[in-house]
C-alpha cells in the first residue's frame, strides 16, 4: 500500500499541494479513430500536443462539486494476481482486511478538499482537509497509519480543465510528454499516448475523450519496476446545458498493478456532484481539524450516479 508514495507537498501556495496534485494527468481528446472489421485501422488522425492543449484549453470549467464513496482493496504482492487490461475489473482480491479502507471524498476545483477514510469495520482512521490555505490531516490509530499519498483519489485531475494544469499535474507523475501516438489496447482498442524520452505515459480513449491508464517507470535504489494505473467501467453524468454542457466520467473501478502484478483495487460504491458544499460532511472534518471532537463514518444524502 505504501508503494505509491509518487508526489511532493507544497503547501505555501495557494490551493496548496491539492492544485498541483489534482492536475496531474491529462484527460480529454479528439478526434475518432476509423476502424474496419473491429481491427483494420482504414484511418487514424493523430493529433499533435499543441492541439491537444488547445482542446484543454478549450473545455468549460468544472464549476461542481465531486462526492465519491469507495473501497480500496490491498493485499500483498507476493500473493498478487498477475493480470491487465479489461479482464482485471472482474477480480475481486483476497483482501487484507488490516489494509483496505473505505474513503468518503468531496472536492471542489479551486476550492474544498475533504477526505474521511475509515476501515471495512466502519471505525474512522483518517481524515483530511484542504480548503486552499494549509492541508490539515491527521490518523485516529497508531497501528494504522496513512499519509495523504496514500489515499489521494487519483483520478480527479482528469476532469480539470487548462492545458498548463495539466502540464504542471504531469510533472508531478515525472511525466513530460512531447508526442501523441497511436497504440492498440486490450480489445484491439485504438488509444492515443502521450509520451515523452522518460517512458511515462498517459493512455487516452480518442471517441469518449477520457484517460484509461497512465504509467511510469520507478527506478532507483536498486529497483526498475512499471506501475500501472487503470480505470474502467466509467460512470458518465451531463454538467450543464447547450453549448456549455459536457460530460464527466470517473471510473467505478481503479486498478493499481506494479510489474502486472494487481497490489489494490479501489471500486466506486457512489458518485454526485453537487452544487453546493456538502455542509454536514465538511463541517465534521473541520470541528476535527479544530480538535473538536472525532467524526463518525459518514454518507451523503440524495441524487447522483449509482
Amino acid at each position: 500500500m505504501n508503494r505509491l508514495r509518487l508526489f511532493k507537498v507544497n503547501a505555501g501556495t495557494r490551493h496548496g499541494w491539492m492544485t498541483a496534485l489534482w492536475l496531474m494527468l491529462p484527460g480529454a481528446l479528439l478526434v475518432a479513430a476509423w476502424v474496419v472489421g473491429g481491427s483494420q485501422v482504414a484511418r487514424a488522425y493523430v493529433p499533435s500536443l499543441r492541439e491537444v492543449y488547445a482542446l484543454l484549453d478549450a473545455r468549460p470549467e468544472l464549476g461542481v462539486g465531486v462526492y465519491v464513496e469507495s473501497v480500496s482493496y490491498v493485499y500483498p504482492l507476493e500473493s498478487a494476481e498477475l493480470a491487465g487490461g479489461d479482464s482485471i475489473s472482474e477480480v475481486t482480491p483476497e483482501a487484507a482486511a488490516d489494509r483496505s479502507f473505505r474513503q468518503l471524498v468531496y472536492w471542489a476545483p479551486r476550492g474544498t478538499l475533504a477526505m474521511l477514510t475509515h476501515g471495512l469495520d466502519g471505525e474512522v482512521l483518517s481524515h483530511y482537509l484542504d480548503e486552499g490555505v494549509t492541508p490539515v490531516w491527521g490518523n485516529a490509530k497508531e497501528e494504522r497509519r496513512f499519509t495523504p499519498q496514500d489515499l489521494l483519489p487519483v483520478y480527479m485531475p482528469f476532469i480539470w480543465d487548462g492545458a498548463q494544469r495539466w502540464r504542471e499535474g504531469m510533472a508531478q507523475w515525472g511525466i513530460y510528454p512531447d508526442r501523441v501516438e497511436l497504440v492498440r489496447g486490450s480489445k484491439d482498442r485504438l488509444l492515443y499516448r502521450l509520451t515523452g524520452a522518460n517512458r511515462g505515459a498517459v493512455y487516452l480513449e480518442p471517441d469518449l475523450m477520457r484517460v484509461v491508464a497512465v504509467e511510469i517507470q520507478l527506478e532507483g535504489s536498486g529497483r526498475n519496476e512499471l506501475l500501472r494505473v487503470e480505470f474502467m467501467e466509467f460512470y458518465r453524468e451531463e454538467i450543464g446545458r447547450g453549448e456549455q454542457s459536457f460530460e464527466i466520467s470517473y471510473p467505478r473501478v481503479i486498478n493499481y498493478l506494479l510489474d502486472g502484478r494487481l497490489f489494490r483495487q479501489t471500486r466506486g460504491l457512489r458518485f454526485l456532484t453537487y452544487n453546493k458544499e456538502p455542509s454536514s460532511f465538511v463541517n465534521e472534518l473541520r470541528k476535527w481539524a479544530d480538535g473538536q471532537g472525532q467524526p463518525s463514518a459518514m454518507r451523503l444524502p440524495g441524487g447522483g450516479a449509482q
